[in-house]
């Protein structure tokens, strides 16, 4: 009966059975080529007082062999090399790889990873303050030009790593357009990305000021009478005229004359004798006196006997006869 079974069908078994062991025997031999991807590696677990500012070498090779059908469908996102950082302290740490340190997909084995060994530095973070480096773009309207610029606040405060944070100047702000301006302007602006692994310590609201003014210009005036306060009997002045060098605003200092400036020495109380007195110059709000010829006038006061040379409140004294 069990001989019958057997004997049954035997040409389909015996097929059978060449079938199975010919998809074993191919499953037992494919092919199992070796392929390399690039990997790059991570560093997790930082401490919190440190930064990561160098790591050597970014990527790996890491070389694998498998079945073809298995090796055909990897890609490099599905290994993983992580270094552990937190027992890492300030410096340089070297890390040793080895196959078995790899997070590998199964059924693939790691045959060698090129270089074998990575390093990461690390450094403490620090904080400082740094100013604010104000950015402006343009030309005022014609006749007024840029008088200043303020920035609210000045100064900043960064956190990163130390030799980041030391090596960072200023901190810059995004451009306020003048162009066309002829009044001062104020306006938010936002800082620039800083270096990479640097940040603000806190959100700042940033404001620029440009402080636009009217051109001013250089002007003389020649020859302006010197008056003689108050009434002197007797005393006269060498010389009775000065020179003025100023400077103003174009619209007030082109048509400034020299009635609009004022210039005297006060006798009061003067002895007899001759003496040298300062001129006293007065002149229109906005107008900068830049200097003047010459700075004093020698006073002669000839006694109260000389009744022709008496001044008069305000008025100039008659020229001095050789």
């Amino acid at each position: 009966m069990i001989k019958n079974m057997l004997l049954d069908n035997l040409g389909f078994k015996l097929l059978a059975l060449l079938i199975t062991v010919a998809i074993w025997l191919f499953v037992v031999v494919e092919k199992q080529p070796e392929v390399g991807f690039i990997v790059p590696v991570n560093f997790s677990n930082i401490p919190k007082s440190m930064a990561l500012i160098k790591r050597e070498p970014p990527d790996i090779e890491v070389r694998v062999k498998g079945p073809e059908s298995l090796i055909s469908n990897l890609t490099s996102r599905q290994f993983v090399v992580d270094m552990d950082l937190s027992q890492a302290q300030a410096g340089e740490t070297t890390f040793f790889l080895s196959t078995d340190s790899i997070n590998i997909p199964r059924g693939i084995r790691v045959v060698r990873l090129l270089p074998s060994q990575v390093s990461a530095t690390l450094e403490s973070i620090v904080e400082r303050l740094i100013p604010i480096e104000p950015v402006v773009l343009g030309v005022p309207a014609e006749g007024y030009e840029l008088g200043g610029i303020k920035v609210f606040p000045e100064m900043i405060k960064v956190r990163g790593a130390k030799s980041k944070v030391e090596q960072l100047t200023t901190a810059r702000t995004s451009s306020l357009d003048i162009s066309g301006l002829d009044k001062s302007v104020t306006q938010e602006v936002e800082l620039m990305a800083l270096e990479e692994d640097i940040a603000l310590t806190e959100n700042h609201k940033i404001e620029l000021r440009a402080i636009i003014q009217e051109k001013t210009e250089d002007k003389i005036l020649n020859s302006i009478p010197i008056k003689v306060l108050p009434i002197t009997h007797g005393a006269v002045i060498e010389p009775q005229t000065v020179k003025l060098m100023l400077n103003g605003p174009l619209s007030q200092i082109r048509s400034l004359t020299a009635k609009q400036v004022n210039a005297s020495i006060n006798l009061l109380d003067l002895k007899p004798g001759d003496e040298e007195l300062k001129i006293d110059i007065q002149l229109p709000t906005n107008i900068i006196l830049l200097g003047f010829e010459p700075e004093k006038v020698k006073v002669i006061n000839r006694g109260e006997e000389d009744e022709l040379l008496r001044p008069q409140i305000g008025g100039e004294l008659p020229p001095v006869t050789p």
